[in-house]
């Protein structure tokens, strides 16, 4: 497993963020500031189709997302929704014999990433209860990854392969969402269903044995509580 240290830029990001929101407390209702968090469905996409064979199947078990967000309307019914959040991204390979799937015999790839989407946020319906949408772009910075896999699995097996040579550790891409949102005296709530689809390769095709590109895509499934200013 490889790690890094979370860069300084993004730790300040978080506080500008929160700070930018506090500091507009003047503006009543325009500024909200809140907290996300929810499961993550991961799965990658490529440029080669004879990679993908029907061996490469999406992990089935959740992964996590959790982050802050700064919500800014400028007008009624629109506005700007800045996030950074934690992200959990990968994939797994599974692999069948003449007997169908091979139980216990995997090879899984998990990526941690640190996202900053910018999206424009629009909203209708009641004063205390109304549907909205989100949509934007992101910019990631890999945290960290890991490989696993079963002991049964041999390397000339593996579809997509990862290695720290490999990777990209910057992903970018676009995303959109949308949900409802429940306005109390107390706070905003929030559930969000979101599709993000990435335009960077996450691996560099440039220094692999097979060159091909791999995109990251997910689906997320979120809940967050806002404070309005």
């Amino acid at each position: 497993m490889k790690k890094t240290k979370i860069p300084w830029l993004l730790i300040v990001l978080s506080w500008l963020l929160v700070g930018t929101a506090i500091s507009a407390r003047a503006q009543e209702n325009k500024w909200s500031v809140g907290v996300k968090g929810g499961v993550t469905l991961p799965s990658v996409l490529s440029s080669n189709e004879q990679l993908l064979n029907t061996n490469l199947r999406t992990s089935a078990l959740p992964r996590y997302t959790g982050g802050v967000a700064v919500q800014y309307l400028t007008e009624k019914n629109f506005g700007l929704q800045v996030e950074l959040n934690y992200v959990q991204k990968g994939w797994k390979e599974t692999f069948s014999g003449l007997d169908g799937p091979i139980p216990g015999k995997f090879h899984q790839v998990s990526l941690d990433y640190a996202e900053l989407p910018v999206l424009a946020h629009g909203y209708f319906g009641k004063r205390n209860l109304r549907l909205f949408l989100n949509a934007g772009v992101y910019l990631g910075y890999l945290l960290s990854y890991n490989v696993e896999r079963a002991n049964i699995v041999d390397n000339t097996e593996i579809v997509l392969p990862y290695e720290e040579r490999f990777q990209n550790r910057t992903d970018f891409g676009v995303r959109g969402g949308g949900g409802v949102e429940v306005v109390t005296k107390v706070g905003m709530f929030q559930a969000e269903g979101s599709y993000s689809f990435g335009l960077n390769s996450v691996m560099d095709k440039n220094v692999q044995q097979i060159p091909h590109i791999v995109q990251n895509t997910i689906v997320a499934i979120t809940l967050g509580y806002f404070v309005q200013f």
